[in-house]
């Protein structure tokens, strides 16, 4: 079975008012993001899933060390005729959900499964729709995004050397887990201190030399292949912008049955930190 690999980011609902003084708001929005995983784990727990005033059953197969992994169904009504008579039937797919908020990874798998739901993104939209509906109540918003491939930025540097005059990297509000130590010290501070949930970082040039051995240039594409962004490139001689964001981060995991099989919770762990 495959998987769609997305990350999960969590941005404070705190708003700075232009009287307030930043230093109580700071400590409010530091508090809230002290216990992300923990109003994130009871969410998780309680949640009903539904999205556009449709509710979407789940089935828990497994959940533990901040690993769940669930079943999320998707009722269908469809008509059949048998013996020259129409029947009205339903049908109820699923897809496998991996979630794993352990320290540091942040990560949901989303299983493709067609014939549940035409693509993963639609089960990250009610993912994301219904977990919001409890984090609220935390002041805590949740964004779920595909995670991408860093080999796609550097096939495009390889295939357009020599014109690429600009790149431009984005960074939603740094708290997440597998971000560099680096990019956590570039951005974190600054971007809390004047309430920004975007942080760019941007090179231009008539022609940019963008070397892969470069371990800060490595650093910067690894954090936005892991925190889902597309990178933006301008070719010289190309109107249109260019983004990567095409070749989403996927595994493939075997059904695992964690009633009969004992080694089952070994076999998911060796994927998760190892086959990533």
């Amino acid at each position: 079975m495959k998987y769609i690999v997305y990350t999960f980011q969590f941005t404070p609902l705190v708003e700075v008012r232009q009287l307030d003084l930043f230093e109580p708001t700071l400590q409010v929005r530091d508090e809230i993001m002290a216990h992300k995983l923990e109003y994130f784990e009871k969410a998780l727990s309680s949640a009903k899933f539904h999205h556009y005033g449709r509710t979407y059953e789940n089935s828990v197969q497994m959940h533990r060390d901040s690993i769940m992994i669930m079943r999320l169904a998707n009722r269908k009504s469809f008509v059949r005729e048998k013996n020259f008579q129409v029947l009205k039937d339903e049908d109820e797919p699923s897809c496998g959900v991996i979630i794993d908020y352990r320290p540091g990874r942040q990560m949901i798998a989303i299983e493709e499964a067609s014939r549940a739901f035409n693509n993963t993104d639609t089960v990250r939209n009610i993912l994301e729709k219904s977990l919001n509906d409890i984090l609220c109540k935390h002041r805590l918003y949740i964004s779920l995004k595909r995670q991408n491939l860093a080999s796609e930025f550097w096939d495009y540097v390889k295939q357009y050397r020599g014109r690429i005059n600009e790149v431009r990297f984005t960074y939603h509000y740094p708290n997440l887990g597998r971000a560099s130590e680096k990019m956590k010290e570039l951005l974190g501070d600054t971007s809390k201190v004047v309430n920004s949930t975007e942080s760019e970082i941007v090179f231009k040039g008539k022609s940019l030399e963008l070397d892969e051995k470069n371990e800060d240039l490595q650093d910067y594409t690894n954090d936005s292949e892991n925190s889902g962004i597309p990178i933006s490139l301008k070719i010289q001689g190309l109107k249109k912008t260019i983004k990567t964001g095409k070749r989403p981060k996927s595994f493939e995991l075997e059904e695992l049955d964690f009633q009969g099989d004992p080694m089952a919770y070994s076999k998911l762990l060796d994927t998760l930190n190892h086959g990533l």
